[in-house]
């Protein structure tokens, strides 16, 4: 899934990306991660299913699926939140995903620092995340949109998902295997 020797390099070393499928579905192509790379799974790392405004967790390992569901409710003017951080805390990467304006809007420092996808405004945001490495891919509503990015960081990573109101947040991780 990655090179090796880019998770230490600290020169441009491009995106790497995860194998995917394309569908179109009426006018809009959709991008989603292969369903073969569930076997990558080694063991079930975190898990939530309740209601919460807040859901966190932190990981040594820099293989992870995250699958996270957030049902709207009667919260669907109500932003979420994904934010990861290194082991100090320091911000790599915000997310919003808006359902009044349907947009995600990702935000980190540096150039192009700040970019948008749209989403459709359903009962529920889904969200897989794939973090490997120095990469994290982030694909919205069964692949109507999605992000990459790349990122250098030694040590854990923390993750946080959050909202204004409380809401039901369905989250589970899992470590995929590295080889």
């Amino acid at each position: 899934m990655g090179n090796k020797n880019a998770r230490t390099s600290r020169c441009w070393a491009g995106t790497m990306t995860i194998p995917r499928e394309l569908r179109m579905q009426g006018d809009r192509l959709y991008t989603y991660p292969i369903a073969k790379l569930k076997t990558l799974r080694t063991k079930l790392l975190f898990t939530q299913d309740k209601f919460s405004k807040e859901t966190s967790f932190n990981s040594n390992s820099h293989a992870l699926e995250i699958n996270a569901n957030f049902s709207w409710g009667d919260s669907a003017d109500t932003s979420v939140y994904f934010k990861l951080s290194d082991e100090v805390k320091n911000q790599i990467l915000t997310i919003e995903f808006n359902p009044i304006k349907q947009k995600a809007y990702l935000l980190r420092d540096g150039k192009n620092g700040k970019r948008q996808a749209s989403f459709s405004l359903k009962e529920q945001l889904k969200l897989k995340i794939y973090v490997y490495s120095s990469s994290i891919e982030v694909f919205i509503n069964d692949g109507e949109s999605s992000f990459t990015e790349r990122f250098y960081v030694e040590g854990s990573l923390n993750f946080n998902f959050s909202s204004d109101s409380l809401m039901k947040q369905k989250v589970k991780v899992y470590c995929l295997s590295e080889n």
